[in-house]
């Protein structure tokens, strides 16, 4: 038996986060990550009641059912690439700019990598353009500070082998 539009739409799904805490959202919401969507898809019609389980953080969870929730019934500007420029608000539109300015940058890795996980990607854009913004400007060793990175220490003979690979890209394309 096919569920009518308006039924479908006012339907709650269930999703736990990977700390246990669980969130009803309508169907609308949840289906916004595609992954979601195909998880509801597969399971049968009698588990309307079973909670999806994913591996996200409470507050992760949160911030991804927020962006869903807004997105589901409010298109996403599409963010041209490269960024025209760092002020985010001139591109993405007031709403996102001020989504996506959380305050602990942990939080925007981890909005990245939650995007990606549920294949939701206008938010993976997004997520990935505020974090372009914070580092365009910044000199590579600046970024390597940013990120507590070490620069990769090479055999003289590892760089000769690596400029020999990448010969190509000095001599006019020629391979």
């Amino acid at each position: 038996m096919e569920t009518a539009p308006m039924e479908t739409e006012q339907r709650l799904v269930k999703l736990s986060s990977s700390q246990g805490d669980v969130f009803e959202v309508e169907f609308g919401t949840a289906c916004y990550a595609d992954v979601v969507k195909q998880m509801i898809d597969f399971t049968s019609e009698s588990s309307d009641a079973e909670t999806i389980p994913l591996n996200l953080k409470t507050t992760v969870l949160e911030k991804v059912l927020q962006y869903c929730d807004y997105h589901r019934d409010n298109e996403p500007k599409e963010i041209p690439k490269p960024l025209p420029t760092t002020n985010l608000g001139e591109i993405v539109g007031d709403w996102d700019a001020a989504f996506i300015n959380v305050d602990d940058e942990n939080m925007l890795y981890e909005l990245i990598l939650a995007a990606n996980y549920l294949d939701i990607k206008p938010l993976l854009d997004l997520a990935c353009a505020k974090a372009a913004c914070a580092i365009k400007h910044m000199t590579p060793d600046a970024i390597r500070e940013h990120f507590n990175l070490q620069p990769e220490q090479m055999t003289p003979e590892e760089e000769q082998e690596m400029l020999e690979e990448l010969k190509w890209c000095t001599d006019g394309g020629a391979a």
